[in-house]
């Protein structure tokens, strides 16, 4: 069930994900529970969003195309050095299932790992974890 309760309400998250229907998906469910989405296609727009926009958490794909090859480790790692945005939780959506993967995201500065496809109530728990 979805509670979309008052204390998540208006918390602003940023996803950094380059597959448009994944952004649609992502931004229906958490709208749903109450969350504001912001979207970045690329790394490098993420990290400008992320700076400009201070989200309350950051979702982010392993694997972005686009603007400078970065792809969602590099995205983590720059977002964890920079003292504006260090703070902010950093959640991994990804279809990448290795321990590897895992691994070095968590390496990285990410706070949890989730494999896509990722359910309303993994969402929902897992942001909640760390916007309330």
């Amino acid at each position: 069930m979805l509670t979309g309760d008052v204390a998540v309400m208006g918390n602003k998250i940023l996803l950094v994900e380059d597959n448009a229907d994944f952004q649609e998906i992502f931004g229906r469910m958490a709208a749903h529970l109450g969350f504001e989405v912001i979207c970045a296609e690329n790394g490098l727009e993420g990290i400008r969003k992320a700076t400009a926009e201070k989200p309350d958490v950051v979702v982010v794909d392993l694997v972005l195309t686009g603007t400078g090859g970065m792809d969602g480790i590099e995205t983590i790692r720059r977002l964890k050095r920079d003292r504006t945005t260090q703070k902010i939780p950093i959640i991994v959506c990804t279809a990448l299932i290795d321990e590897l993967s895992e691994s070095a995201a968590l390496r990285a500065g990410a706070a949890e790992y989730l494999r896509k496809p990722v359910g309303v109530s993994a969402l929902e728990s897992t942001l909640r974890r760390y916007l309330t």
